[in-house]
C-alpha cells in the first residue's frame, strides 16, 4: 500500500486500526488510560456480567468506556432492536438462566445461548 489509500476488504487488509464491530467493545478489558485527570466512567465488566464504575485518567484507554451506566447498558446489556443480536457471546460468571442472543462471526448469523447471570440488570 502507498500509505494514503484507504484499505478495503472484509478484514481491512493493510489497516493497523481495524474498527470494532458492534458489541465487540464490550469484551475489552477496563483500561484507565495513561493520564492522571481522573473522572468516573463506566465499563462493561465481563467477569461481573454488568456495567461497573471505574476511574478513567482522561486520555487513551479503549472503547469499553461510557459516560453513564445507562449508556453502558444500552450498548452491552440491553441494546435496542436488532442490535441485541450484535452482542458478543459472554456466558456470565453465575448460574442464572437468561436466554439471550449473540452474533456468531464465523457463521455470520445470530445465535442463542444461556447467559449465566448473577442478577439481571
Amino acid at each position: 500500500p502507498d500509505g494514503f489509500s484507504e484499505a478495503v476488504g472484509e478484514h481491512f487488509e493493510g489497516c493497523t486500526d481495524v474498527p470494532l464491530g458492534p458489541g465487540e467493545l464490550c469484551t475489552l478489558q477496563k483500561d484507565r488510560g495513561t493520564c492522571r485527570d481522573f473522572t468516573v466512567k463506566w465499563f462493561y465488566d465481563t467477569e461481573y456480567g454488568g456495567c461497573s464504575r471505574f476511574w478513567y485518567g482522561g486520555c487513551e484507554g479503549n472503547e469499553n468506556r461510557f459516560k453513564t451506566q445507562d449508556e453502558c447498558k444500552q450498548t452491552c446489556v440491553e441494546p435496542p432492536g436488532r442490535d441485541a443480536c450484535l452482542l458478543p457471546k459472554i456466558e456470565g460468571p453465575c448460574d442464572g438462566y437468561y436466554p439471550t442472543w449473540y452474533f456468531d462471526s464465523e457463521r455470520k448469523q445470530c445465535g442463542q445461548f444461556v447467559y449465566g447471570c448473577c442478577h439481571y440488570p
